[in-house]
């Protein structure tokens, strides 16, 4: 499965009601140029599969946000 970077601030923006559009801009010093995951690699050398989807860990990262930052706007 592909999933493309850009359609995770979009699904950042879903979970958490802030339907504002993200900025793009250049790459910081020192940020990689690209990110490549391989499923069936980290499968294959650790035994590791993931359980959930790309979805439930936007949600569970800012459900656990919220949580150390109860007063922060939402939306």
């Amino acid at each position: 499965m592909v999933f493309r970077l850009r359609k995770r601030p979009y699904l950042g923006r879903v979970v958490s009601g802030n339907l504002r559009h993200p900025v793009t801009e250049a790459r910081r010093p020192g940020d990689a140029a690209r990110a490549v995951a391989a499923v069936g690699l980290i499968a294959e050398e650790l035994g590791w599969t993931a359980s959930r989807g790309v979805r439930e860990m936007v949600e569970s990262a800012w459900e656990g946000w919220r949580l150390h930052h109860p007063a922060a706007p939402v939306g």
